[in-house]
């Protein structure tokens, strides 16, 4: 028997699930749902989604403001219309829907296993400047709109026990996806991820599968040195990695894959952490006509635990 619940919120410029980072001096703060006060399993699966923001969100991307590099080599001459050496988005409008699919076993009436589909819509602007001169800068303004679409499993471990209470009723979660990003009629492609630390590798092609959150996920130390390379096929993108508010390019290998190395700083005690992989077309940064294209994947992992004393 399944059962299928569908909760809606709309979140604003403020609340961004926790990973919005703006440019000016005020930073956003983070929003957590408030604990269930109903008691049910639908509330539960909500206020899990909504604690485990940095794995289950899929808005690394927005507010982060930093200054960019040259343009990458095998770019064609219109991308030369502009010089941007500073681009950030700023969401104006986030909606984020939660479907949940209760399985409840044979003559069973306590549902052990929900199916989880988070999806989210982000709106906004995406802000470049252009150096003209070593005097005179210029700010251009493109409407972006990013959909995002990731898949979970939870599964009860424990029957919810009044004696007990426990605000996510014994769910806990078991698999997990990648978000899955892309701009409306997106040309950009993520063909391939790959990261190798130096006991750990893995590369992932299909974003939407499931990972066994124990079993699957990359494993990497905290402080730990990650190569990371993406393959596009297409030499003229630009492509950056988002991780703790954070964002650095890529380097362009030429041949449609881009490699760089990020430091690993998450907290230990933190078991599951996200990072964002953000594919622009050479277009939308370099030229200030062209429309917005973008692609993403936000890559989930874990970070080991040190060894007891």
């Amino acid at each position: 028997m399944k059962r299928i619940l569908s909760f809606v919120s709309t979140l604003s410029l403020v609340v961004v699930l926790g990973f919005l980072a703006g440019c000016s001096d005020e930073k956003p703060t983070a929003t957590i749902a408030d604990p269930p006060t109903s008691g049910s399993d639908e509330d539960a699966i909500r206020y899990s989604v909504e604690e485990d923001a940095e794995v289950l969100g899929s808005t690394q991307f927005l507010g982060e403001d930093e200054a960019m590099g040259a343009a990458s080599p095998g770019m064609s001459k219109i991308l030369e219309a502009i010089n941007t050496v500073r681009w950030w988005r700023t969401p104006t409008s986030i909606t984020k829907t939660v479907d949940v699919e209760f399985v409840e076993p044979q003559g069973d009436s306590i549902p052990s296993i929900a199916n989880v589909t988070v999806t989210v819509d982000a709106e906004g602007v995406l802000h470049l400047i252009a150096e003209v001169d070593d005097t005179t800068r210029v700010q251009y303004k493109k409407p972006f709109d990013d959909g995002s679409l990731r898949y979970a499993t939870f599964e009860r471990r424990d029957p919810p026990d009044a004696r007990r209470p426990d605000r996510r009723r014994g769910w806990l979660l078991t698999e997990i996806s990648c978000a899955s990003i892309a701009s409306e009629n997106s040309t950009r492609q993520i063909l391939s991820v790959t990261a190798a630390g130096a006991g750990a590798a893995f590369t992932i092609t299909d974003p939407l599968a499931l990972m066994d959150v124990h079993e699957d996920l990359p494993i990497f130390d905290r402080g730990e040195d990650v190569t990371v390379t993406v393959v596009t096929g297409d030499a003229t993108d630009r492509v950056f990695l988002h991780a703790r508010g954070h964002r650095f390019e890529f380097e362009n290998n030429g041949d449609g894959s881009f490699t760089g190395t990020w430091k690993v700083k998450h907290d230990q005690g933190v078991p599951l952490h996200a990072v964002g992989i953000d594919v622009l077309s050479g277009d939308t940064l370099g030229d200030d006509v062209a429309p917005y294209d973008s692609r993403g994947w936000v890559i989930p992992y874990r970070v080991s635990r040190p060894p007891r004393p």
